[in-house]
Parts: structure tokens; C-alpha cells; sequence
């Protein structure tokens, strides 16, 4: 499927318009390699550039419970934390990448208040209640995108589950064995004219 697509559908998931950074990094997929800001290439499985090894633990926990394994793979075999590593890294503005690690630490903080531990640490239980309830707050009735703009764990979390879900639906196993692969065929320079039989418009 090709990014373009992926994207669109993405936004008709979240129910509203994807940011800027997200469209520029997914579209970056369209066009020639361009070297990240440290010479490192995104989902190459390499060490993490902007997240620690616990955030990244924490976007794979969070992120398998939007986005879990059924008889379907979900966003930890997707690697949706390379993915949102690299947007983070190489597309973020950097007042918009502090914002989502700040909102990371306050989700975590919200974790141990409610239940004594980090997100890591939590019974899958816990961590489920804690997304649903994460998920309820920012997308209730009149949190829309024409809403008054979020703050907080409620911003965060909008970013953070547009990230999930585009990171999911661009990468191989999202767009292969989730979605329905139509490739195109294989490019043709030369096509005889009685092979057509008219011209396309």
C-alpha cells in the first residue's frame, strides 16, 4: 500500500487531521533517502536516538494496547517504538519532541500515583485501564479536532496515538499482513500499442 494511502487511512482512524511533523516524516517515505541528523537510518533496528531503553518499553506497552497482537501482529511486532524514535529524532521540532517525552514522564508519574508503579511495571490489567482511561479523556465527546486546543496528558496522548497508528499502518507487517497488499506491477518502459488497445488518460 502505498505511504500516501496508509496516511489517509491513519487520519480516518483518529477521527481527525494528522500534524505536520507526522505527514513530513510518513511522505518523506515517498521520495530519495535523505540523511537523518545523525547519520543513523530509521528502523534499522538501530540504538535509540531520542528515547531511553524505558520509554521505549513504555511506547511498545502503551502502544500494544491500542494496537494489540490478535490473529493479526500488533505495534510491538510492528517496532512502532523505531518508529516514533525516528519522528522524534529526525522530524520533531524540538519544543514539539520535549513535549511528547515530557508527556511520557507524565504518564508514568500518573501510573505510579494510581498504581505504585512505572507503566512498565504494571499488570497488563493496570495498563489497559490506564490507556482506556487515557483514551476516554482525550477523545470524549467535544475533544474533536475543532475543539479547544489540549493540554497536558490529553495532548500527549493524541500525539502519541497518531504516532501508533501511522507508525503501525506504514510499516511492513501493518501494511502486509493487517491491510490488503495491492502492489503495483513491475514498470514496463515499452508496451506494445496492440497490448492496450488505446491510449489512457
Amino acid at each position: 500500500m502505498p505511504r500516501r494511502e496508509a496516511l489517509r487511512r491513519a487520519a480516518y482512524l483518529l477521527g481527525s487531521a494528522i500534524s505536520a511533523p507526522t505527514i513530513d516524516g510518513v511522505l518523506a517515505g515517498c521520495q530519495a533517502p535523505r540523511k537523518p541528523r545523525d547519520g543513523v537510518l530509521p528502523g534499522t533496528g538501530a540504538a535509540s536516538r531520542t528515547l531511553s531503553a524505558d520509554q521505549r518499553e513504555m511506547v511498545l506497552a502503551m502502544g500494544e494496547i491500542i494496537l494489540p497482537e490478535t490473529d493479526t501482529p500488533g505495534a510491538r511486532a510492528a517496532a512502532v517504538d523505531e518508529f516514533i524514535d525516528a519522528m522524534l529524532t529526525d522530524f520533531y521540532p524540538t519544543e514539539r519532541r520535549d513535549h511528547f517525552l515530557a508527556g511520557l514522564d507524565r504518564v508514568d508519574a500518573r501510573a505510579r500515583r494510581a498504581f505504585g508503579n512505572g507503566v512498565t511495571k504494571l499488570s497488563p490489567e493496570q495498563q489497559l485501564e490506564l490507556v482506556t482511561t487515557l483514551n476516554r479523556e482525550t477523545f470524549q465527546p467535544g475533544n474533536g479536532a475543532r475543539a479547544q486546543p489540549q493540554e497536558g496528558e490529553q495532548s500527549f496522548f493524541r500525539t502519541f496515538k497518531e504516532l501508533v497508528l501511522v507508525g503501525y499502518y506504514t510499516s511492513e507487517v501493518g501494511a502486509t499482513e493487517e491491510l490488503r497488499v495491492n502492489p503495483m506491477g513491475p514498470w514496463r518502459a515499452d508496451i506494445p500499442y496492440a497490448e492496450v488497445g488505446r491510449a489512457w488518460s
